[in-house]
């Protein structure tokens, strides 16, 4: 793969995170009667930051893995940190835990047997959570993945997970698209 075809591809997989942040600064801007540049762009940064674990991943290992999601994908404590920010920055500590939470939803919804979850209980539970998950050959509205479930699960190259879900037409890259085209178009339609 060339490298700017791997950048565009990159870029798409975030694609459902901007989107999320870019609704998530609307709706505020709408409830506060306040726009500024700095709502949108912290919203978005706030609802792109778990997934630094993966870009340092694909960066050195060249390797989606099954760590993915164990150090910046705990909701429970995310979350908890960012509503505590609320103490400072009401506004900007909203923006944030709710730019999260979208990440931390959109992570948990399965559309194949690619996906495992979050643990959304942890520390309580160890188990990942994912939502219309395929597990076993079921559909599931709510599936629950063990460590040893999710460690044997074969870690995908970079290559093969961009080929099949983001080059070409999948349901993720459609997503990706449909996203970004709709949270556009709700803003411009609505400023």
């Amino acid at each position: 793969m060339k490298l700017r075809s791997i950048i565009f591809e990159l870029v798409q997989t975030t694609f459902p995170d901007i989107s999320m942040g870019l609704l998530v600064a609307h709706v505020t801007t709408k409830l506060v009667n306040r726009r500024t540049f700095e709502m949108y762009l912290a919203s978005v940064f706030f609802a792109l930051l778990p997934d630094i674990d993966t870009g340092l991943q694909i960066f050195f290992s060249k390797k989606l893995d099954t760590h993915h999601r164990d150090l910046t994908h705990l909701p429970l404590v995310v979350i908890g940190v960012a509503l505590s920010a609320t103490l400072f920055s009401p506004l900007f500590g909203t923006i944030a835990a709710a730019s999260l939470l979208l990440h931390f939803l959109h992570d948990s919804i399965g559309f194949d047997e690619g996906g495992w979850g979050l643990k959304w209980f942890w520390p309580f539970s160890k188990h990942s959570f994912a939502f219309f998950q395929t597990k076993d050959g079921k559909r599931h509205f709510v599936t629950t993945w063990t460590a040893e479930e999710i460690a044997r699960r074969r870690p995908m190259e970079f290559k093969e997970w961009i080929t099949r879900y983001y080059l070409g037409v999948s349901s993720h890259s459609i997503l990706a698209w449909c996203s970004l085209v709709l949270s556009i178009g709700v803003i411009t339609w609505t400023w």
